[in-house]
């Protein structure tokens, strides 16, 4: 049996990189999860999002809460930029937990 793996994050998940002779945004033909697939010889689901942040990464992953039970391994990956930090706590304490802004 293969193993099935679903991604959840942001750009970098989703193979979404800058294009400096087009200077825009474009999408790799072998981004990450399908890298990922290939190498492990695995089917991997990209549910990535281009702009994604953790508040919009939960959305994504609670719309799919019924098909992702069926998956073996779940990858999350989010930058620090797609973070909603409250900086200003962050600089006073940057070891603290919980500095996300509450919603």
């Amino acid at each position: 049996m293969t193993d099935k793996i679903c991604v959840f994050g942001d750009s970098v998940a989703k193979g979404v990189v800058l294009d400096n002779v087009k200077n825009r945004y474009s999408l790799l033909k072998n981004n990450f999860a399908d890298q990922l697939a290939e190498i492990l010889s695995i089917s991997v689901t990209n549910y990535a999002k281009f702009g994604c942040t953790v508040t919009k990464g939960l959305a994504i992953l609670e719309k799919h809460l019924d098909q992702i039970r069926n998956y073996d391994y779940i990858v999350l990956e989010f930058g620090g930029n797609d973070c909603d930090f409250d900086w200003a706590k962050v600089a006073e304490a940057p070891a603290a937990p919980n500095c996300v802004k509450p919603r």
